[in-house]
């Protein structure tokens, strides 16, 4: 029961099941629930990145 409330905070388990019920038709989660938190972890990796390429420098060794 401990690792099923853990992998809930994993968001590769709501990509995937975005996928497979894309293929399927059937997913474990909510399909609004799994692409909330898709898109909301994509908005967080690409302000990580935005962020570090603005700061990089760009300079060789």
């Amino acid at each position: 029961p401990f690792w099923r409330y853990v992998s809930k905070f994993n968001p590769l388990l709501y990509f995937i099941n975005g996928v497979r019920f894309g293929i399927l038709g059937h997913s474990d989660v909510p399909m609004p629930l799994a692409i909330g938190v898709s898109l909301l972890s994509l908005l967080i990796i690409y302000v990580i990145a935005w962020r570090s390429l603005k700061k990089a420098s760009y300079t060789r060794w």
